[in-house]
Parts: structure tokens; sequence; C-alpha cells
């Protein structure tokens, strides 16, 4: 607290967390100073922590006093400074959820997305827990995506509005979300119910008609085209979809009649 508060010397606070050999008070102060590290030591706060979310996968493992540390294993320990005898009492530590940090990055989206993409490239930050488990995780994920891609295009409305060529940021943007999405090693990561209300939010039309089309969401995906005055793309879903749906004929029909003359001459 003194190094933190009064010194402000938030280097050595960050050494002495890493140093201190007793995994609860580690725990704890990362805990209680977390944020206020991040703020001020960004990088090394998230070599910490990446650390400790990396040591809290082992519990999967159950050690004998006589099991010899792998060594990647061996690096955690030595990097936290925690004796090799702590590997037998992992399973009993309390340690924070991943998504317990992300209170810490309101300052600093970089360092958030390197936080993130180290979390999805962990193979068992769930272990023995349901995959739900890990939807806090990459919900995160999409929301962050999501507004780097809307803060690019709102910055950038009026001359992508104008280019001949497609925006190479944002579709690199797009892309990073729909791979997200589309990715069946993540499939069951996430709700696709609350991801579709994110897409929805944030007016991402490339991930509503990817996730209503992989919800069988016929009749959504058909609001959202009629919402859009997407005339071909109502058209091609109704005959695709409507000799079994014939809901979406019904619906698509009654939106026709009522446009004017001028807007009926483009079907």
């Amino acid at each position: 607290r003194i190094l933190i508060e009064d010194k402000k010397d938030f280097i050595k606070a960050v050494e002495q967390i890493r140093l201190t050999p007793i995994l609860e008070n580690k725990i704890k102060y990362i805990r209680e100073y977390g944020q206020q590290l991040m703020k001020n030591e960004p990088n090394r706060t998230l070599a910490l922590l990446k650390r400790m979310v990396t040591l809290s996968t082992f519990r999967r493992k159950k050690y004998a006093a006589d099991t010899n540390l792998t060594p990647e294993e061996k690096e955690i320990f030595d990097y936290l400074n925690l004796p090799e005898s702590d590997k037998e009492r992992l399973g009993q530590i309390a340690f924070p959820k991943p998504d317990d940090f992300f209170h810490f990055f309101v300052t600093s989206n970089i360092v958030l997305e390197d936080y993130l993409d180290f979390l999805k490239r962990q193979k068992y930050l769930a272990a023995d827990k349901s995959e739900k488990y890990l939807y806090p995780i990459f919900h995160k994920m999409f929301e962050y995506h999501l507004e780097q891609y809307t803060t690019y295009y709102n910055k950038n409305a009026e001359t992508i509005k104008y280019r001949m060529k497609p925006d190479e940021q944002l579709l690199k943007l797009e892309k990073a979300i729909l791979e997200l999405l589309e990715d069946p090693e993540h499939e069951k990561k996430y709700d696709k119910n609350h991801i579709l209300v994110l897409f929805k939010m944030y007016k991402f039309g490339p991930g509503i008609v990817s996730l209503c089309e992989k919800m069988n969401l016929r009749e959504e995906l058909l609001s959202y085209y009629i919402e859009r005055e997407d005339f071909g793309n109502i058209i091609r879903l109704c005959e695709r979809h409507g000799e079994r749906e014939i809901n979406l004929w019904v619906q698509a029909l009654k939106f026709f009649s009522k446009l004017s003359k001028e807007k009926r001459t483009f079907i």
C-alpha cells in the first residue's frame, strides 16, 4: 500500500506482488491493487495476470509430492516465486476467474486485446467446469471487437460512404468478429442469443445475418431485411425457405403491398 498510495512506485509494487511467496496474499493484492497497477504499469501487470491465470489452469492436474513439474509449470512457479510444494494444494485455492480482472482494463484497449487473445488461446480455462464458464470471456471478446468496429465506422462514416473501394481497416475489423463467430472450436463458448443481442445493439449486419442463418431464425432474418428494404435478399430468403415456411411469403407480401409505386419498380 505504501509503495502504491504514498510512493507511487508502481514498478516496485508489481515486483513485490510477484515475489510474494504466499499465494493467497498474491491473489489478495492483485484483487485490491490490480486496477491501479494496470493503469500505471500495464505491461508488467498484464504479465503477472497471465501467469496467475495460467497457474489457475494447473488445478486440473492432481499433483503428488513426487510429481515433477513440466518446464512450463516450473517457469510459472519460478516467475511467481512460489515453492514447488504449492502444487499439491492448487485445487484448494480460490483463484479469481479470468473475467474478474476485466475491470482492470478500463483505460487501455490495447492491453485488453492482448489479454483477450491470451485467454482465447488457453485450452484449460474451463477445466472440469461446463463451457458456460467461458461465456463471460467470449462475450467480452465480441463486445470488444464490436466496439472497435463501431468506433472506427462512426469516426470515418463520411469517408467510407464515398469510397470507391471497400475500406480495408473496416473489413479487417469485420473479419475479426466473423472469424470468432464462425470458428467451430469456440462455438459452445458463448450464448448465441446474447451475441445476437450485441449484434443488434451495435447494428452489425454481417453478424446478424450469419447468426440468424446459423440459428434458423428465418423470420427474424426476414424482419432485418425488411427493415433495411433489402428487396433482393427478401425474395431470395423466401425462395429458399418459403415452401416450408409459408409465413415468410405472407410477411414479405404484406411488406411489398405497402410500398410506394416508385419503390415497387425496383423489385
